[in-house]
């Protein structure tokens, strides 16, 4: 999915300036940083969750996602608050001129916030045995965003690149927790803490 989620790096250096260009991968890369602690926590719960699950123990796998999603949650927050006051002064970093950037910054990282919300949505479907369902459905809209891109970048730019991005993001992450939970029996949104109280209550 890194691929698919990095394909609009790709075309805003077909469409744009080789500067313009610039100032979307290093605002796409910094956005990247709210990523680094549910990605660490993943790797930690991966196991957990597949146990717990395939031993029938819903409640506790569900207790373990929620647990994954809200301190993924809270920590992109944090991050999130950082790039929408220091935004500017964190771009110009790697240069006076990538300050451009901020606005980039922050619409990439709105679509990250909502991917956060919506938990270890990847991780619960891999472990669970859904591989193929989650391909299916992240593939699909990833690759519908991945048309709209080809018309929306030359006609917006970077602003219209990293719009659709973070709508592909938002669409996409929503759709797989739906699933999951609709599917799997876990809710690997921050509501995730409702169903945990359900579960105890059987």
């Amino acid at each position: 999915d890194s691929a698919a989620l990095n394909m609009d790096v790709v075309l805003v250096g077909l469409f744009v300036a080789s500067h313009s260009a610039g100032i979307y991968f290093n605002a796409f890369r910094t956005a990247g940083l709210m990523t680094l602690f549910m990605f660490a926590i993943t790797l930690v719960i991966a196991p957990m969750v597949s146990r717990h699950y395939h031993a029938g123990e819903l409640a506790r796998a569900q207790a373990v996602t929620s647990f994954c999603a809200w301190a993924g949650f809270l920590f992109s927050v944090g991050i999130f608050g950082i790039f929408l006051f220091f935004g500017p002064l964190i771009l110009s970093l790697f240069g006076p001129d990538y300050s451009q950037g901020a606005l980039i910054l922050v619409i990439l990282s709105v679509g990250l916030l909502a991917d956060a919300a919506t938990g270890p949505t990847r991780i619960v479907m891999m472990m669970t045995g859904h591989e193929k369902a989650y391909v299916r459905i992240f593939g699909a809209i990833m690759g519908a965003g991945f048309v709209l891109q080809l018309v929306v970048i030359p006609l917006f730019g970077l602003v219209g690149a990293a719009i659709v991005n973070a709508g592909s993001r938002i669409v996409a992450q929503s759709a797989i927790a739906i699933w999951t939970r609709k599917y799997v029996g876990i809710d690997t949104s921050l509501l995730g803490v409702r169903a945990l109280f359900a579960l105890s209550d059987k």
